[in-house]
């Protein structure tokens, strides 16, 4: 997604102005985002996106569904970290495997 594409203050407007465009809108800046991403990986982001908007729209004021919008991306900045973790564990792992056969 381009960096002009996100306009804080417009949506803040939107949103306390217009509802139904805000919500729109940002329906299609997801949408627009989720283009972006590979094809193997859209799946787990779309399940992903859709339990952190599940637990914000359960969430009783705007405080709360901003807690869970953070939290979800935590959770996810976490799962990344672990993931890229075990890909360093493997490459260690075979560079010494190939270094012990050389």
């Amino acid at each position: 997604m381009p960096s002009d594409a996100f306009d804080f203050d417009f949506l803040s407007r939107l949103a306390r102005d217009e509802p139904q465009a805000f919500e729109a809108h940002r329906q299609a800046l997801l949408a627009a985002a989720l283009e972006d991403v590979p094809a193997p990986h859209q799946g787990a982001v779309r399940v992903a996106l859709a339990q952190a908007q599940v637990r914000m729209a359960v969430a009783p004021n705007s405080s709360a569904r901003l807690v869970a919008a953070f939290s979800a991306m935590g959770e996810s900045l976490l799962e990344l970290q672990q993931a890229v973790a075990a890909l360093h564990r493997e490459m260690t792992a075979c560079a010494g495997a190939r270094a012990a056969a050389a």
